[in-house]
């Protein structure tokens, strides 16, 4: 039993060892309870870009009912060049805004939402 042990555990090491990391992933928050609000920023790696271009994301959770919560997001963007003073930007998202239901136990969450189309492309 211990070989086996020794073996899958050197396997576990040489696969997470082999696994790249992923960037610019939300990080996983888990089910919130009660009333929350967060704040999630990225930075972009891209050259030339300034050290305060960066995304953002906004968002709460207010709970309705023990079992029912109302959740939305606000996203935004501020991007700027080095190499061009007038090249700054700032854009606000698509507003994201839904319904989260909890069932009996908190062991299974749904949440049901719309993105408003407020930003043209």
């Amino acid at each position: 039993m211990c070989r086996l042990q020794t073996r899958l555990s050197a396997a576990l090491i040489l696969f997470l060892g082999a696994v790249a990391p992923l960037r610019g992933q939300s990080q996983w928050l888990g089910p919130l309870e009660g009333r929350a609000f967060w704040i999630e920023m990225v930075r972009p790696d891209i050259e030339d870009a300034t050290f305060a271009s960066s995304a953002w994301q906004v968002g709460f959770r207010a709970p309705l009912t023990p079992s029912l919560a109302l959740v939305g997001d606000v996203p935004f963007a501020y991007g700027a060049d080095e190499d061009f003073d007038a090249d700054e930007t700032t854009t606000i998202g698509n507003p994201y805004f839904g319904i989260e239901y909890t069932g009996a136990g908190g062991r299974v969450t749904t949440e049901l939402g719309v993105r408003a189309p407020l930003v043209s492309e």
